[in-house]
């Protein structure tokens, strides 16, 4: 979809004026009475210079045309305006960024060194005087003026370089395309003010100017939350701190097993007790036997045993909710170390949104499919028949029915397989799913995973659409909130309290 439609809400309707002029120019450059007394009032100077002066002589040196005239309902201009708030930092919103057709920066937001959080692309710097810095050539310096010594800055410093202070010093000169220099209207800096911060404060910021001013020539902006204060380019973090919270730390638990090998794979009483209670038949083989036939086909190590304060590793996890149509979080995704994928969530057709890159398929026997020899198999046991499964499909392809028909083989690399523990199983079902329902979903078992192998976790896919529906992005098939089994409800609570607690980072999408 491509929103541009500004008549399904009140509030929005009471605020936007699609008739302000945006940007100034020869044709619309004379001030009407409120906003010359309401702009001349920002003035640092009492005789801040003749506006109709400095005005003839910017539009004989800069572009004096009417921009960005071109909205239709056939237009579908993406617009990412990027602040320069800490939260950027370890985001890897980079590439998301980059591919929209504008990307707005503010002030002297850094790119170089920040790529992989901020992007590289430029289209359009808003800045004043006092937040000036070079440009390239491709980029547009968009002048916020608010006051007449900042337009004449504008001109002397293209020219004859000799303005080298207003209230502070400021550059004398600077690099950029002057076929490229925009000046914002002074009746758009009074519009913001009135309709949109509604009088509050002297004037609006930068970083709000300019999510207006990209509301109104844009049809999807996207931006960056600055809610979390300092500067990305004045921090430098990778988040694995697990002491910072008590609600995490009383869940968390460090030396749980993970995945099943053959030196940890005796269950203790309480473990074994409640993972037989899922088995669907009563005869459900022998645990002990079935290890035993494992470890001689599979990789039989430990895995992910490197935690140090100096290992930063990140990771996606991708869920299959319908939210993620649209998103274009693909790149995004594939820059992460490792990415993981749940059961039949599809790459092939969806890149532009999942991502093609899967280093980890989690999935059992009723939820397989093939795989490519890079990616691990992670198996769910819920029960002891899956493992004997897994071995089935690798061997004799003798197992085509659990509770209901499985695939008798597998495409995978057998070198990649895993098996998470069913201690890890209980550990999640108890501590993060506190005893609800049944077991825990799938997903949900993936996000406890991350958790565990991974310092920063990225969770895609997750939760219902903006309409609330629970489904698929890849079939039509509408899936259920509650199923008895496990609680989504309750799991759904946790996600965002692990978000809460800045543990995760959830990306919730568009759709």
């Amino acid at each position: 979809m491509c929103v541009a439609d500004t008549a399904n809400s009140k509030w929005f309707r009471e605020r936007f004026e699609p008739n302000v002029p945006i940007l100034l120019d020869s044709t619309n450059s004379v001030l009407n009475v409120n906003v010359s007394k309401w702009w001349m009032g920002l003035q640092h100077s009492e005789n801040p210079g003749n506006y109709t002066e400095v005005v003839d002589q910017l539009f004989s040196f800069f572009p004096d045309k009417d921009h960005y005239s071109d909205a239709s309902p056939d237009r579908c201009r993406s617009c990412a305006v990027v602040g320069n708030s800490g939260n950027l930092l370890g985001s890897h919103y980079g590439p998301l960024i980059d591919l929209h057709d504008f990307v707005l920066r503010i002030n002297r937001g850094l790119t170089k060194g920040y790529e992989k959080d901020v992007g590289s692309k430029t289209t359009h710097r808003i800045l004043y005087p006092e937040s000036i810095m070079d440009l390239d050539n491709s980029t547009h310096l968009v002048l916020l003026p608010f006051k007449i010594l900042d337009m004449r800055w504008l001109l002397s410093a293209f020219t004859t370089k000799n303005i080298t202070y207003t209230y502070i010093p400021v550059a004398s000169t600077i690099k950029a395309n002057k076929d490229k220099v925009m000046i914002l209207h002074p009746e758009f800096l009074k519009y913001v003010y009135d309709k949109w911060a509604e009088g509050h404060g002297r004037y609006p910021s930068t970083g709000f100017i300019t999510l207006l001013f990209a509301l109104h020539i844009c049809d999807e902006p996207t931006y960056t939350d600055p809610s979390i204060p300092g500067l990305y380019f004045n921090l430098n973090i990778c988040v694995a701190d697990r002491e910072n919270s008590n609600w995490f730390s009383e869940r968390y638990n460090p030396n749980v097993p993970i995945l099943l090998t053959s030196t940890n794979s005796l269950l203790n009483a309480n473990v074994s007790s409640w993972w037989e209670g899922l088995q669907y038949s009563p005869d459900s083989g022998n645990y002990t036997e079935v290890v035993n036939q494992l470890f001689p086909l599979f990789p039989d190590k430990e895995h992910y045993s490197d935690a140090s304060p100096d290992r930063c590793r990140t990771c996606a996890v991708v869920g299959n909710s319908g939210n993620i149509l649209g998103s274009h979080y693909g790149p995004l995704i594939d820059l992460h170390d490792f990415v993981l994928r749940i059961n039949k969530g599809l790459t092939e057709g969806y890149e532009k949104d999942v991502g093609s890159k899967t280093t980890h398929r989690i999935v059992y026997p009723e939820s397989a499919m093939d795989l490519d020899s890079s990616t691990h198999l992670m198996l769910l046991p819920f029960k002891v028949l899956d493992i004997q499964w897994l071995i089935s499909a690798f061997t004799t392809k003798n197992i085509t029915h659990t509770y209901m028909e499985v695939p008798s083989t597998i495409k995978a690399n057998k070198d990649k397989v895993m098996i998470v523990h069913p201690e890890f199983i209980k550990y999640v079902y108890d501590n993060w799913a506190e005893g609800h329902a049944r077991y825990p979903s799938t997903g949900f078992l993936t996000l406890i995973i991350a958790l565990h192998i991974c310092d920063e976790v990225n969770v895609f896919g997750f939760g219902a659409t903006s309409d609330k529906i629970w489904n698929h992005y890849f079939e039509e098939i509408l899936t259920s909130y509650e199923n008895g089994m496990h609680d989504g409800k309750f799991e759904n609570e946790t996600i965002n309290r692990l978000q809460q607690e800045n543990k995760i980072l959830i990306h919730k999408g568009w759709a």
